[in-house]
Formats: structure tokens, C-alpha cells, sequence
């Protein structure tokens, strides 16, 4: 090999090594993409639980909303002109103009089921007779069209906290005491007797409930 092609040669190699020495990543460059890649996934995550949480919040607030709105036309309506109201207190019941509740207390004893010996949280049942009340037994079935679920069960949804039914039978008036709330972390908590949303001692955004004292008065018996 002569001069000429010895000097050919190497420039051909230089060529090649500087192409290949640009094709590549430093080490730099690789750790730069990683950590752009990972805040990316960081954001899409944290916004995924966001949205999450709001949708969540969404559906307790609906669900308590719904639950108040029914309680408060039933329970008014029906009371006032009923001729008679059944109330099972140690059970969780009352039945009052055809329509009959039946609930759980969050944190207490379980009293009501379906009829599958699932939980059930409160559900509104059409029942002319009273049948629910006269026999503290019987368990609605989830697929009777009489039966509307209006609190789903779940641990971290919505529950009843107070349901309490007085009657005053000289003055012919029903008091009713109900509280439904949000559940879990986001449960709503007695501070001096009055409800409240706490988390730490600070409000929680995420807790909603509602609280209903009413009084009745009943114009037939």
C-alpha cells in the first residue's frame, strides 16, 4: 500500500468513526430523556387521580342530594296526611303512606339486608301494606321494581349517620333527625354537637353531607 492509499484510508476512518460517534446518546442525553419521561408520567398520573377524585365527589354528592331530596317529599308529604306511621327504631325502619325505608348506621351494627345477604346502605321500597314494618325480617330483593336504591353501599361512598323519628301524639307532630354524609377519610365528624367536615383539623374539600331537622304535622290518624 503506498502513501496515497495509506492517507485514503485513514481520513475513510476518521469519517466513519466521527458518523458513528454522532449516532449515538451520550450518557447525559440518556439521563435528560429518562427524567423529561418520568415528570410526564408524574403529571399524567397525579392529574388521573385528580380527575378521579372529582368524578368520585360527583357521585357522593349526587347520591346524597337525591337520598335528601326523596326523604324530605316522603317523609313530609307522606307523614302529614297518613293515617298512621310505623317506626322501628332498634331495626332501622319506617313505614309511613305505602312507602317504606330501610337503612344501616355507618359504624354501627349492621340491621338490614338484601335478600341475597348483601349490605344494603338506604333503599326506598313501595309497600302499601307496611309489610316491612310489621315484620322487622323480611329482605327486599335488589331486582323489585318497588325496591330504588338510593345510597350505594361502598366503604368510602355515602352513608346514613342519624336517622331518628320522634313523636309527640298530644300535639299530633313527627320531628324527624337525619344526616347523611360522605364515608371513609371524607366522613363528616360531630365537633360540640354540630356536624362538620374535618381532615386533620382542616376542612375537607372532599366531604359533603347533609343534615335535615324537620318537623311534621300530622292532620290525620
Amino acid at each position: 500500500m503506498n502513501k496515497e492509499q495509506t492517507t485514503r484510508a485513514a481520513k475513510t476512518t476518521c469519517r466513519i468513526n466521527k458518523h458513528d460517534r454522532q449516532r449515538g446518546f451520550t450518557l447525559i442525553e440518556l439521563s435528560l430523556a429518562i427524567l423529561f419521561i418520568a415528570f410526564i408520567l408524574v403529571f399524567l398520573a397525579t392529574t388521573l387521580l385528580n380527575i378521579m377524585a372529582i368524578y368520585n365527589k360527583g357521585i357522593w354528592i349526587s347520591q346524597i342530594n337525591q337520598a335528601s331530596r326523596q326523604l324530605n317529599t316522603d317523609l313530609a308529604d307522606q307523614a302529614r296526611f297518613a293515617g298512621g306511621m310505623t317506626y322501628l327504631r332498634n331495626n332501622n325502619r319506617i313505614c309511613v303512606g305505602g312507602i317504606s325505608y330501610l337503612w344501616n348506621v355507618d359504624g354501627e351494627a349492621v340491621q338490614n339486608r338484601f335478600n341475597d345477604n348483601s349490605d344494603l346502605n338506604l333503599v326506598r321500597i313501595v309497600d302499601p301494606g307496611g309489610t316491612y314494618c310489621k315484620n322487622p325480617l323480611p329482605s327486599p330483593p335488589r331486582s323489585d321494581p318497588n325496591v330504588s336504591i338510593l345510597l350505594v353501599h361502598s366503604d368510602s361512598g355515602a352513608a346514613v349517620l342519624r336517622f331518628d323519628v320522634t313523636e309527640n301524639n298530644r300535639s299530633n307532630l313527627i320531628g324527624f333527625d337525619i344526616v347523611i354524609s360522605t364515608t371513609g377519610s371524607n366522613r363528616a365528624q360531630l365537633n360540640g354537637g354540630v356536624w362538620q367536615c374535618f381532615e386533620g383539623g382542616a376542612v375537607n374539600q372532599y366531604c359533603a353531607f347533609t343534615e335535615m331537622n324537620f318537623y311534621v304535622f300530622r292532620r290525620s290518624r
